[in-house]
Formats: C-alpha cells, sequence, structure tokens
C-alpha cells in the first residue's frame, strides 16, 4: 500500500524510513482490529488480572499478517541453582523467500507457579511456545 508520498532514503544512513511512518501506523491497526476480532470470538479467553492475553496461536496469526511463521527448535534440559527445566529456540521465518529474519530463546523452569509438578516434556513444550511467541 503506498500513499503516493515519497520516502527519502539518506546513502549510507544507519537508521532510514522505508514508509511513511503513518502508513505503518495504519496498518498496525488494522492488524490489531482484524486480530481483536479473532479474540473476541473465541469461547475461552486467557484473562490474567482481568486482561486478555495471547495465546501462541494468536501469536502466530500476528505473523501470518506480516508474511511471517516461526519454527522451534528442540527443548534441551538445563539447570540453574539445582532447579531443573527446559530452555528452547526458535526463528522468525519469511515465509516468501524462507529467511531467518529474527529469533529468541526462552525456558519453562520446575520453579515455576504451576510447573513444580510438571513432566519434562510438559516443560520443553513450554519453552518452545514461549520462544515461538518471543520470536514473533
Amino acid at each position: 500500500m503506498t500513499t503516493g508520498k515519497e520516502v527519502t532514503v539518506v546513502e549510507g544512513s544507519f537508521v532510514e524510513l522505508r514508509r511513511e511512518p503513518t502508513e505503518v501506523l495504519d496498518d498496525a491497526r488494522k492488524a490489531a482490529k482484524a486480530l481483536t476480532s479473532v479474540i473476541d470470538q473465541k469461547p475461552r479467553k486467557v484473562m490474567i488480572k482481568n486482561q486478555v492475553y495471547l495465546e501462541y496461536e494468536d501469536w502466530q496469526t500476528v505473523a501470518q499478517f506480516y508474511g511471517y511463521t516461526v519454527r522451534t527448535h528442540n527443548a534441551m534440559p538445563v539447570e540453574f541453582n539445582g532447579v531443573k527445566g527446559a530452555k528452547a529456540e526458535a526463528e522468525l521465518i519469511d515465509f516468501r523467500n524462507g529467511m531467518v529474519v529474527g529469533g529468541a530463546e526462552a525456558y519453562c523452569m520446575a520453579d515455576e507457579e504451576n510447573w513444580g509438578s510438571k513432566p519434562w516434556f510438559q516443560l520443553a513444550s513450554m519453552a518452545q511456545t514461549r520462544a515461538g511467541a518471543k520470536a514473533i
């Protein structure tokens, strides 16, 4: 989408505008409105302290708006100060060309509230989920 306005790019500049900021904000508002309509249709929203929180599939929807997908890697067992858990990494992929454009790592530890009694595979899965959401 273009507005017909020219965006100035200064050669050799480390910071440059690729699109008009107002155009970027307009696109962000459209994406937020579309995501809100998806979340509003959920029969069970995740509510914490009276606020709606995005679930992993919501973050994946946001990524799709912009032409991205996420790839998670194997979770690995970790231990810090005697506390066991899982660490996972994820990459943000531009699905138009397959290039990695970002990434993140995340943990899930047995000393977290609600995670102490869970088996390792559930800690591993949550670490992957968190890494994927962070990457997006």
